[in-house]
């Protein structure tokens, strides 16, 4: 094998795992459907809805309210203009606002948990 073969090899290897990586972290927070969008976009640019449902299979009315819901989540922007185009956010920054939810989660249970401890501590005194 020679050495732009084996270059070649390694990149592939590298983006097929940060791919898996990646994969794993937005499966946490998105619906299947909304994965497979997110990744169209990262990986195409700028698409219209309509272009997204037809490469992704999924009708186009469905396809609106997945865009929608990841405009919400803060992943998927759209222009103005007819039609409409939508694009996805960077990977880091994506992951970044994962990161931000979880932890935000994660402070939300932490205060439920002390006040049911408190509560349960105050009816034993």
């Amino acid at each position: 094998m020679d050495g732009d073969n084996q270059e070649k090899t390694f990149a592939e290897t590298v983006e097929k795992t940060i791919s898996k990586l990646n994969l794993m972290i937005i499966d946490y927070y998105f619906s299947s459907d909304e994965t497979k969008i997110y990744l169209f976009l990262s990986k195409n640019s700028i698409e219209t809805a309509s272009e997204i449902s037809k490469a992704m299979d999924i009708p186009r009315t469905e396809t609106y309210r997945l865009l929608s819901s990841l405009q919400r989540k803060g992943v998927v922007f759209s222009t103005f203009g007819k039609p409409t185009k939508f694009s996805a956010a960077g990977i880091d920054e994506v992951l970044e606002i994962l990161s931000n939810k979880i932890r935000t989660k994660i402070s939300q249970l932490e205060a439920e948990t002390r006040k049911n401890h408190l509560t349960i501590d105050n009816r034993w005194e």
